[in-house]
């Protein structure tokens, strides 16, 4: 996810018709995301920017809910195709330096 203002994505179904009119507007980090495909792709990965990609309900509900402002730029990665537990644990090790970046 790579835009400077993604939109939501409503990828739930039959949910209530309230729940497809929740809004965020929050500010992308491409910048961020740059830096996180750069990390991925060092450790063996494969990545692509996506610019049209928007926030899906696992991100931006737990966000609205712990970042009600919505003032934090935020990106979103996606998981593996391959749903590997041991490949997800070493792309999480692949982002640890992110820590001391205050991210």
């Amino acid at each position: 996810m790579t835009s400077e203002s993604p939109s939501l994505y409503y990828d739930n179904y039959n949910f209530p018709p309230e729940s497809y009119q929740i809004k965020r507007p929050s500010p992308g980090a491409p910048k961020l995301a740059a830096h996180v495909r750069s990390l991925v792709e060092e450790a063996g990965f494969a990545s692509a920017g996506n610019p049209q990609r928007e926030f899906d309900h696992g991100a931006f509900i737990p966000l609205k809910l712990s970042f009600p402002d919505a003032d934090i730029p935020t990106t979103q990665l996606s998981i593996l195709e391959n749903l590997d537990p041991e490949d997800h644990i070493r792309l999480g090790a692949a982002l640890t330096s992110l820590r001391n970046e205050s991210v």
